[in-house]
């Protein structure tokens, strides 16, 4: 995830980072989409030449932020940011779950690697992972899993909060017009009792723009550089909490072969997640057996020490430059987890 300070905005070519973490400011600072209803221009967002629409669905189950239509292709290469939509909560809601999505205007699915991001963000909370960015609510890469958080349990978004949509398509694609962008937002019932959950986003690449000063070369904020070959990354982690965590949304890059989170100080692998890949590496997505969710789930604290490692192997004959990534958006209770009953 990439993280902007306050008044200050990437290049088209840089913007995205992860789950798409773009011109991310205080929310003061904040513009819109010109589209939008709330909208507010501001400099400190990228423009495209050609402004690309985009709006908010409200139904009683769900909320839909679209990007698009947009003619992929005559773009230069790298991919295709748009500008950001802020929208406002009319009531208090709590989401369950949510869906990307890429097609076409008339309903026609895309391949998955139409889409680079797409993420939704709360702009009246302060991120817990990059300070002075706003708090990350969810979102989806290329892998585009489907979420449901375990029964019981889901997000709450406050009446009045200002959501931040950001997204962008990838231009490493064959040319399509009106390519359309979605996340859908799965809202519980209102007064259904729920369980709330936290967000807290880990990585092994530098993920926050504290960081990127001291990132090696082979850094960029695409991920890291792959070459050819076997590549592994490790970071240490830390949690300025304690929690347990239900439900966790890996993303990765093409030719990922492993993720994993370890806790050094008790000896025990978290997270073990492995790639559903085509028959030359590139990313399909998570099997719904790759995807961590348990009502019970696992606790982690501020004490221990965390391991986040990634494994990518870069076929040899590979020829276009490639990056890697490796996260986790972890959902959590700040409560214990519950404790197993007696036999």
């Amino acid at each position: 995830m990439s993280c902007l300070p306050v008044g200050k905005s990437r290049p088209h070519g840089s913007l995205a980072l992860s789950f798409g973490l773009a011109v991310l400011m205080a929310p003061a600072a904040f513009g819109t989409n010109p589209s939008a209803a709330d909208d507010h221009a501001t400099p400190d967002l990228p423009q495209l030449s050609a402004q690309v629409p985009s709006s908010v669905a409200w139904q009683d189950s769900q909320v839909t932020v679209t990007f698009g239509p947009l003619d992929i292709g005559a773009h230069a290469q790298g991919h295709v940011p748009v500008p950001a939509h802020v929208f406002s909560v009319p009531t208090d809601l709590v989401i369950v779950g949510y869906q990307a999505s890429v097609g076409t205007s008339d309903g026609l699915p895309l391949p998955k690697h139409y889409l680079h991001h797409v993420s939704v963000l709360d702009t009246t909370r302060p991120s817990t992972f990059c300070r002075g960015a706003p708090y990350l609510l969810g979102g989806s890469g290329v892998e585009m899993t489907e979420v449901r958080f375990p029964p019981g349990h889901g997000v709450a978004v406050a009446k009045g909060a200002k959501l931040l949509a950001v997204a962008s398509f990838y231009d490493h694609v064959e040319p399509r017009r009106g390519v359309v962008i979605r996340l859908t937002l799965h809202l519980a019932p209102a007064g259904a009792p729920v369980i709330p959950m936290e967000t807290h986003h880990i990585s092994v690449t530098s993920d926050c723009y504290l960081r990127f000063a001291e990132a090696g070369t082979e850094e960029t904020d695409e991920g890291l550089r792959l070459p050819h070959g076997v590549t592994t990354r490790s970071t240490e982690v830390s949690f300025p909490f304690d929690g347990c965590v239900k439900f966790a949304y890996a993303h990765a890059h093409d030719y990922l072969a492993l993720m994993f989170l370890d806790n050094l100080s008790s000896r025990t692998t978290l997270l073990r997640t492995a790639p559903d890949l085509d028959e030359a590496g590139k990313l399909l997505g998570f099997s719904a057996e790759q995807v961590f969710s348990d009502i019970t789930g696992f606790p982690i604290n501020r004490r221990d020490r965390y391991r986040l490692t990634m494994v990518y192997h870069r076929p040899l004959h590979d020829s276009q430059e490639r990056y890697g990534m490796a996260t986790y958006l972890l959902y959590f209770t700040p409560s214990p987890c519950p404790t197993a009953s007696p036999n």
